[in-house]
């Protein structure tokens, strides 16, 4: 062989190592795909059980140092989440802690007189999805949430970790907090709720302009109030039927009261003077004020405000209630919206965390999918920010109705106009509205929520309104 030509062949050898040991070694670099999910509420708590299913590492940062306070307000569960909670392998577990919704009952909040029925609620929601409503004690909820966590999961959940800033780097994120430390990773999910901090960052990265503490604090809200709640829960009371709902109907005032097994839990709906997007916190002399009040208003036709408030359970909660939404969910293909932080709805239909759990099977099953799909499993920021976008657009679909009935719920028992009595009074009484939404409005929504695509159903129920989405097969 000539041996010009030997060397000049060992040198292309040498220099091709050369460039697969470079690229080895970036390779080897590259940090692994990692979500940093900020709140550690109902909707953390689903992501990081999710994640886990699909091993993809996160961290979750929650600001309180406790994950299961005492709060003294219900969740209900729709049918689409007892369907994720199987597919997690968890619906046994909830199912001690749930209550069954079968009967409403109307009444006028004044004089506790009868207005309406409607029977058998929880039969509809099964006739047509296979599944009916339940509903438990958030903080139950979310204990069970937590205990039912596989423990290297559990391990990455981090308590008294308040973000005040995410700053974007060349691969990836950095969140920081306020006792100094920091976590890096490549996309931010924020589910921190109303007042959603990771929302705020989006916002000043999106103007360059980094608002002072104070300045977020007094910042206003892209929601409205127009009502506030006066809350508690009871122990189950002699003349409080089970698994029913009393709603009683007044001008500007309304009060619920849902009543389980062994436990119930009330509210009383006002109609705020004015409008507003600023934050309020509330006093006990203000919740004292308000249940002095309305202390004659039945919350059911039994019982008055007044006579419950002996045999309430806890601490009594007061808060506006936020309603509307957000334009943008996400940002440069690194931080993304999910629940409150991107609507807020009023409690009364009981949607907030159906939809805030929806956000994060469709939000993860999309990031699962482009992990399986591109190179070394980092995809590019472009390919995150549409999977994003389709993910908000997806999500939006619905948007208008799953608020519609959510207003309207909130409006026909607190009337803020004569139509809004109307309705309550003799629209709702005389036809049957109940039925008609469930059937028409919210069943095309709920057949339509999204299922985990990776992991296989071994058991489907299924009402007159078929499911739309399922897994996909193994291999795709």
């Amino acid at each position: 062989m000539n041996t010009s030509n030997f060397e000049y062949q060992l040198k292309g050898s040498a220099h091709a190592i050369y460039i697969m040991e470079k690229e080895t070694e970036a390779s080897n670099s590259r940090k692994p795909f990692r979500v940093i999910v900020v709140g550690g509420g109902l909707v953390g708590i689903t992501a990081a059980h999710i994640l886990s299913k699909a091993n993809i590492d996160f961290v979750i940062l929650e600001q309180h140092d406790n994950l299961t306070p005492w709060i003294g307000s219900l969740i209900v569960l729709w049918p689409a989440t007892y369907r994720m909670l199987k597919q997690l392998g968890i619906l046994d577990e909830m199912l001690p802690i749930l209550n069954k919704l079968e009967d409403y009952e109307t009444i006028n909040a004044n004089d506790g007189s009868f207005l309406y029925h409607t029977r058998e609620v929880g039969k509809m929601w099964q006739r047509n999805h296979g599944y009916g409503v339940g509903c438990t004690a958030r903080s139950e909820f979310l204990a069970v949430l937590h205990r039912t966590l596989p423990e290297s999961a559990k391990a990455r959940i981090r308590l008294k970790k308040r973000v005040t800033d995410i700053q974007m780097v060349s691969d990836g994120v950095v969140v920081h907090c306020a006792d100094g430390t920091s976590e890096e990773g490549s996309i931010v999910i924020g589910a921190d709720g109303v007042h959603s901090r990771t929302r705020q960052c989006m916002q000043a990265l999106a103007t360059g302009n980094q608002p002072t503490p104070q300045a977020r604090q007094d910042a206003e809200s892209p929601y409205i109030s127009t009502y506030r709640v006066l809350l508690g829960n009871l122990p189950q009371m002699t003349h409080l039927t089970p698994r029913y709902q009393y709603l009683a109907l007044g001008p500007g005032v309304s009060t619920q009261l849902v009543a389980g097994e062994g436990r119930a839990w009330w509210y009383v709906y006002e109609a705020l003077s004015k409008p507003t997007r600023q934050r309020h916190r509330y006093t006990s002399e203000d919740k004292k004020a308000m249940m002095s009040k309305y202390a004659h208003l039945h919350v059911s036709p039994d019982y008055t405000l007044s006579d419950i408030y002996a045999s309430n359970i806890g601490d009594i909660g007061m808060i506006n209630l936020e309603e509307g939404s957000v334009d943008t969910w996400s940002r440069d293909g690194r931080i993304v919206l999910v629940g409150d932080a991107v609507r807020k709805l009023c409690p009364h239909a009981g949607l907030g965390y159906n939809r805030g759990a929806g956000d994060i099977v469709e939000l993860v099953n999309r990031v699962h999918r482009v992990l399986q799909t591109s190179a070394e499993g980092l995809p590019s920021t472009e390919i995150l920010q549409a999977e994003f976008d389709i993910y908000e657009k997806t999500r939006k679909r619905s948007e208008k109705t799953v608020d519609v009935v959510s207003r309207m719920s909130a409006r026909s028992a607190a009337w803020l106009s004569r139509w809004d009595r109307f309705m309550g009074t003799w629209v709702i009484r005389f036809f049957p509205m109940v039925g008609w939404i469930a059937d028409y409005l919210l069943a095309p929504v709920v057949a339509r929520d999204p299922v985990i695509e990776w992991i296989e159903e071994t058991e489907l129920l299924q009402g007159a309104k078929r499911w739309v989405h399922h897994p996909l097969p193994k291999g795709r």
